[in-house]
């Protein structure tokens, strides 16, 4: 049997949330069915390492899909037109797009609905193309997938959809996060942190994520506390920053923020478990993969109070309203200066990091595509 595969988000060294959730899941798939032939669809030339298995045929499919008109093009012309050759018996898409055109029964994954809650917030064009299309693609899926239950009721309350016809499977963490004893924290903060201790934070730089927010509560922090810790910013510079340039250039601690850019995997790892405090302060999430990063990097965990984040974090985590720099700034002064408080939430986080995995995700996804098969 055929398996079509999405894997329009697999570029390498420029994986981020759903290339992330792809790579995991479908070398997952192809490892544990050897049987079966999948069928790996890219939308430019790909790497080698993408390659799974021998039971993995690779297809690039023009034209490259960045750009709604592109989008649509690919979805909903290139698509049919590779199946209509390949004849597929099932259609795994894990970035929540799939095509409406196309004879193929779909397992779709949707990770969140930001879009619809924060319209602003996405370029008009593209936030046209996800209102429009996602609430087709939710009702026309044959398997509907969300990454957490706070997505899954988002779905059904958004598009009218049941949501006992959702499953759930949600995102795991890379091998490479873990702890730091202290003399590997602090030889790695001597040579990236000017020896600081640092609160951290990683995610594409775009409005959703509250990094203006973060960094106006950061000086009120830093207004509070004795010592001099910096704010350590990791991830890509999206769009609509403006917000976020204005409150770095308006910050008196302009000198203690640091942009490191897009970090590889390793890198990152080693940033989150050398940090003092993760703060994880966004507006809105599907699932939130810096949260569970943290909890197995053994970090203090400061979060947003709102949609998935409580249902990752658990107890593992001081929750903020991100809408407040005031609860912000005093919840990072609360933990920063307690370390009881510190370790009671370490604690916590070595068992509830433990509830997520990419084993179980990768599983739950199959059970789902495998009862589209004839």
């Amino acid at each position: 049997m055929r398996i079509a595969v999405n894997a329009r988000h697999l570029i390498a060294g420029k994986m981020e949330g759903i290339g992330l959730y792809s790579y995991e899941t479908i070398r997952r798939m192809v490892a544990g069915h050897p049987e079966l032939e999948f069928h790996l669809i890219f939308d430019r030339a790909y790497d080698d390492a993408f390659v799974f298995g021998p039971n993995v045929v690779p297809h690039v499919v023009a034209p490259p899909a960045r750009h709604p008109l592109l989008w649509y093009l690919w979805y909903e012309y290139a698509l049919p037109r590779l199946f209509r050759r390949i004849k597929p018996d099932a259609f795994y898409s894990p970035d929540g797009f799939m095509s409406l055109r196309a004879r193929v029964p779909t397992a779709l994954v949707i990770h969140d609905l930001g879009f619809e809650h924060f319209p602003g917030h996405v370029p008009a064009l593209v936030g046209r193309y996800y209102r429009y299309f996602t609430p087709r693609y939710a009702r026309a899926a044959d398997a509907l997938i969300a990454v957490s239950e706070a997505t899954r009721q988002d779905i059904a309350a958004q598009y009218g959809i049941d949501a006992g016809r959702i499953s759930l499977a949600g995102n795991g963490v890379r091998k490479e996060f873990r702890a730091m004893n202290d003399g590997e924290k602090q030889a790695f903060r001597e040579k990236f942190t000017r020896g600081e201790s640092y609160l951290f934070f990683v995610g594409a730089m775009h409005p959703r994520k509250n990094i203006d927010g973060l960094i106006r509560a950061y000086g009120q922090f830093r207004d509070r506390i004795e010592s001099k810790p910096l704010l350590v910013l990791t991830g890509r510079m999206a769009w609509m920053s403006g917000e976020l340039q204005r409150a770095y250039d308006e910050s008196k601690y302009k000198s203690d923020i640091l942009f490191t850019g897009h970090l590889d995997s390793e890198t990152l790892a080693r940033y989150t478990a050398a940090a003092g405090m993760v703060c994880y302060l966004s507006l809105f999430e599907g699932f939130g993969v810096p949260v569970l990063e943290a909890m197995h990097a053994e970090v203090p965990l400061l979060c947003s109070n709102l949609s998935s984040i409580p249902e990752v974090a658990g107890e593992a985590a001081l929750y903020a309203d991100p809408h407040s720099i005031e609860s912000m700034a005093a919840g990072m002064v609360k933990l920063w200066l307690n370390p009881e408080l510190q370790d009671r939430l370490v604690a916590s986080g070595r068992g509830q990091g433990q509830k997520f995995s990419w084993d179980s995700s990768a599983e739950a996804i199959w059970q789902r595509v495998q009862g589209l098969l004839p």
